[in-house]
């Protein structure tokens, strides 16, 4: 819940725009900024499930959680 109230807070349209994902994917990830650089954009592309461009909440925190550590339980626990 904190994480929406947040997201939406900080994006009031419900969406992240390639710039706005990549500031929330380095504060995120705990890697150098140049490895988070690199794989960014591929991230976002698989992120954009219906390819608008934007990451929408829902395929945000969706793809956050698959990317996340833990077992598949326990990600899915996270997602829904």
């Amino acid at each position: 819940r904190m994480w929406h109230e947040n997201f939406f807070h900080d994006n009031p349209d419900g969406r992240l725009d390639r710039d706005e994902f990549r500031k929330i994917f380095h504060m995120l990830r705990q890697e150098s900024p140049d490895r988070l650089d690199n794989i960014c954009d591929h991230v976002f592309r698989a992120f954009d499930v219906d390819g608008n461009g934007f990451v929408e909440f829902g395929e945000f925190l969706v793809g956050f959680a698959v990317c996340s550590r833990g077992d598949l339980r326990s990600r899915l626990d996270y997602a829904f």
